[in-house]
């Protein structure tokens, strides 16, 4: 009788399980780094709204400061039960037979209108009139804040200080700092002011994305300042801090590349230290005001 071939084994014969080859463990672990990244994704889309506006319910009436005794108190009905509020401080001396420019001011992500009317005081006393609007879903305002909310919001209150008769309506002065300069700019859109003044703005928020790792497509408020200074022709003021990390210098110097008639001044100062209450400051921003014929001092 002749021998029968024993079978060769296998080379998993042992019983130990077999290790999977190294192209499906780098394709396993690229699904994974794919999920875990559409899930970063997932997170940013649906809370952008509170990482873009910070201050959005953050204060109420509580823990705020007191209005100003010059100030009136503005409330926009923007649905039944939520309004919007806005400040307006009239301009010094400033009159319907003498009517003055008026600035529009508006602030940061992390701030309130409350902060501002010491600051801004230098203003009120050149004669200029202030209108400090609130974002939605700040302080006392009800809503929730967003890019399209803001400018309608914005436009209805100029319009409402318009028809104030210490206000000249030729001399509207969009003024906004940090993301309220990317709102101002949209602002200018509806409504183009007699100049602009942007302080610590970014180029654009969709220009941030990457900082995160997402395209600017998942940016549902995209504060597209550079579109608005490209089209722009008017007197602008551009001003940053060379210190700012939040923001950084570049922003401007990138805007102030698309506007051939923009002014530049750059401070020692980081993004929330910008330097409001310095006597370079305020000459520069009332300089530049009076070179744009928009404040004089017979006025």
């Amino acid at each position: 009788m002749g021998t029968r071939a024993q079978p060769r084994p296998t080379p998993h014969s042992s019983g130990r399980p077999a290790r999977p080859h190294w192209k499906v463990r780098v394709t396993r672990l690229a699904a994974a780094l794919l999920v875990l990244y559409g899930l970063w994704c997932l997170v940013l889309y649906v809370f952008q709204d509170q990482m873009i506006f910070i201050g959005w319910q953050a204060r109420r009436d509580g823990d705020s400061m007191p209005r100003p005794p010059d100030a009136e108190s503005w409330w926009l009905e923007i649905a039944p039960g939520q309004r919007v509020e806005a400040w307006f401080i009239p301009g010094a001396g400033r009159t319907g037979e003498r009517p003055g420019p008026l600035v529009v001011f508006s602030h940061g992500n992390g701030e309130l209108i409350d902060d501002w009317p010491l600051y801004l005081a230098p203003y009120t006393r050149a004669g200029a009139s202030l209108l400090l609007p609130e974002f939605r879903g700040y302080a006392r305002s009800g809503g929730r804040p967003g890019q399209a909310a803001i400018t309608a919001d914005f436009l209805a209150l100029l319009e409402r200080a318009l028809e104030r008769p210490e206000v000249d309506p030729r001399r509207v002065i969009l003024h906004g700092r940090s993301i309220g300069g990317a709102a101002l700019a949209q602002l200018a859109t509806r409504r183009p002011p007699a100049a602009m003044i942007l302080e610590s703005s970014p180029f654009s928020l969709a220009s941030l994305t990457w900082r995160y790792g997402v395209p600017p497509a998942f940016l549902r408020h995209p504060f597209r300042t550079d579109r608005v200074l490209a089209a722009y022709r008017g007197p602008l003021l551009l001003m940053h801090g060379t210190r700012d990390a939040l923001i950084p210098a570049e922003h401007s110097r990138r805007l102030a590349r698309l506007a051939p008639q923009a002014r530049l001044v750059t401070f020692d100062a980081g993004h929330n230290d910008m330097p409001v209450h310095t006597d370079a400051y305020w000459s520069g921003v009332v300089g530049f005001l009076k070179e744009a014929r928009l404040l004089a001092d017979s006025d």
